[in-house]
């Protein structure tokens, strides 16, 4: 495989993943917290890796002019459900009527 054809497979991996498993998962997310969740363990761990992958493939994102907004809009995405969650995680604890 030359190198056109490794860089447009890996294009092609890098959106799918975006498409079906980045994206969906962070509007999940988003949705939690715009109820007032606060992230899970699982949850922090998937926003590292989401932020770890861009970072390691922000050079596919420059080189290829067509998908830079997506680019731009999941990271935009992304700063703000890590903005919400530090919202919430500030929220007091309120107690659980009938619970005293």
């Amino acid at each position: 495989m030359d190198e056109t054809n490794k860089k447009l497979a890996l294009k092609e991996v890098i959106l799918e993943r975006l498409a079906e498993q980045r994206i969906p998962r962070l509007l999940d997310i988003k949705e939690m917290l715009n109820h007032g969740g606060k992230l899970s363990e699982l949850d922090m761990e998937f926003l590292d890796e989401v932020l770890s992958d861009a970072a390691q493939n922000k050079h596919i994102f420059d080189e290829n002019p067509d998908i830079q907004d997506l680019y731009t809009r999941a990271v935009d995405l992304f700063e703000e459900i890590t903005g919400m969650a530090m919202e919430n995680e500030m929220q007091p604890v309120t107690a659980v009527p009938g619970t005293d």
